[in-house]
């Protein structure tokens, strides 16, 4: 990956992390296990599928 490509994917995650956190329940903010879980569950309903059409 080039250094302008890791440049990129940074902003692009930022803004896709601030989507998340926007569709997260405050109540899953307030411990690190929970916010752990949370984007655990975004991860694996969210991201890895769009991910995986690539691959």
């Amino acid at each position: 990956m080039t250094p302008e490509e890791s440049k990129v994917l940074k902003e692009h995650l930022k803004a896709a992390a601030a989507i998340l956190l926007n569709n997260t329940p405050k109540e899953e903010l307030k411990s690190f296990n929970s916010i752990e879980l949370a984007v655990r569950d975004h991860l694996l309903k969210e991201v890895a599928p769009e991910i995986g059409k690539f691959f």
